[in-house]
């Protein structure tokens, strides 16, 4: 059996006073550990790239679909990003996680490579399906997750163990990112999307 197939995932959306709020968890089932990743990266003026928990990235889908994330996405055509840290949370065997995330309103669309600088548009009220995606890593064949501080936050790091390196002159490829994805609900949720920024 496949990890991912060994992982009860459950999320909860709820619209409370100026805010949307997402509640999730994760249980493993399974006898391979696994890493979540959960602690995406926010920019701060001045510090650098530091780990954050309330991060996630809000995508608009062309088919009006809105996606809250919690994983890497792949760059785009044509960018060439610098090596990303995977900042994870391990999730052994027989082990529960739980998290919620709040979102205030309106939403406003995040990508990791793009963003809205300045003043954002009026936000656009849509009535539209909402999933919560989380990415996920399995503990093997060569992953593990060290304890680490990052700009004060305390967190784990993806690495490659150092003895399952590829010999001297090749390169060593991070496994693919997986993920875990929720049933869609539709919700009523004052938007702003980058679209709209664009104009």
């Amino acid at each position: 059996m496949h990890p991912l197939e060994s992982l009860i995932f459950t999320v909860v959306f709820v619209l409370e006073t100026g805010a949307l709020s997402v509640q999730y968890s994760v249980e493993n089932r399974g006898t391979v550990e696994v890493f979540l990743v959960n602690m995406l990266t926010r920019y701060q003026e001045g510090v650098g790239w530091k780990p954050d928990p309330t991060m996630a990235y809000i995508y608009v889908r062309p088919n009006e679909e809105i996606e809250i994330t919690k994983r890497v996405p792949p760059a785009p055509d044509g960018l060439v990003p610098a090596v990303r840290n995977y900042y994870v949370t391990p999730l052994r065997s027989g082990e529960t996680f739980q998290e919620k995330l709040r979102f205030p309103l309106p939403l406003i669309e995040i990508h990791p490579y793009e963003s809205i600088v300045g003043k954002p548009p009026p936000p656009i009220t849509m009535t539209v399906p909402v999933r919560f995606v989380l990415g996920v890593f399995s503990a093997q064949p060569r992953l593990v997750a060290e304890p680490t501080t990052v700009l004060g936050v305390p967190t784990y790091q993806l690495k490659i163990p150092r003895p399952d390196l590829s010999s001297k002159g090749t390169s060593v490829v991070m496994p693919a990112e997986q993920y875990l994805q929720s049933p869609s609900q539709t919700l009523t949720v004052a938007v702003i999307p980058l679209a709209t920024a664009r104009q």
